[in-house]
């Protein structure tokens, strides 16, 4: 970006939001903020590892209610975790699709779930899911993300529905590193490559997010 647009960035208290796309058998499933930071300058590197974390939450699910992991587990596509107790705690083993990360809900209980990914040193939830008793999640992980700046109060764990502001929706692929520009008045640009979309402010992310997976 240029110096005016970080500056104009920075006078409005605008935030670099990013959110992380996940495929998912079940429709029920809510977008959070993964990454909301205002360290940007004129170049600014996001970048993250494909490294996982299964969660539970005892908070009931609400389409306003931030997410707070209660417990949460490493884990890697082909495994499973299998909640055991009242508090969302389990066990991690093997027993889910070669290419997804599976949670199973072993007790009557019902939770909140889903994955968390590595960004810098920790690992956020990025999407946030139902689990009701006796029943499995498969989660299918996506190099897909959406980066947003907004004058907005969303924190991470946060869930949204709809875009805070400008955004742009980037599929990396096979590839590591995409590259984009952001203008404070023109918005993204990434060079019209088919890797990207433009999201407009206000609209639509949660199919964009939450992606239905047979």
């Amino acid at each position: 970006m240029s110096a005016e647009t970080a500056s104009a960035l920075a006078a409005s208290e605008i935030s670099l939001y990013a959110f992380k796309a996940v495929g998912a058998e079940d429709a029920a499933g809510v977008p959070l903020v993964w990454l909301q930071s205002r360290t940007y300058s004129l170049t600014t590197t996001v970048s993250w590892a494909a490294l996982y974390r299964a969660y539970t939450a005892t908070r009931t699910l609400l389409p306003s209610a931030r997410v707070d992991a209660s417990a949460s587990y490493d884990i890697e596509p082909g495994q499973v975790l299998y909640v055991q107790g009242p508090a969302g705690t389990g066990v991690v083993l093997l027993g889910g699709p070669a290419n997804a990360i599976s949670i199973q809900n072993d007790t009557s209980t019902p939770f909140t779930c889903g994955l968390a990914q590595r960004l810098g040193e920790t690992a956020a939830p990025i999407a946030s899911f139902p689990l009701h008793g006796k029943t499995r999640q498969v989660f299918y992980p996506m190099e897909t993300v959406l980066l947003v700046f907004a004058a907005s109060s969303l924190r991470p764990g946060d869930p949204a529905t709809t875009s805070p502001g400008p955004g742009v929706l980037v599929e990396l692929g096979q590839e590591s590193t995409r590259r984009l520009a952001f203008e404070i008045n023109a918005g993204w640009s990434w060079g019209s490559e088919p890797w990207a979309m433009a999201v407009p402010a206000g609209a639509d992310i949660l199919p964009l997010l939450v992606v239905r997976s047979p």
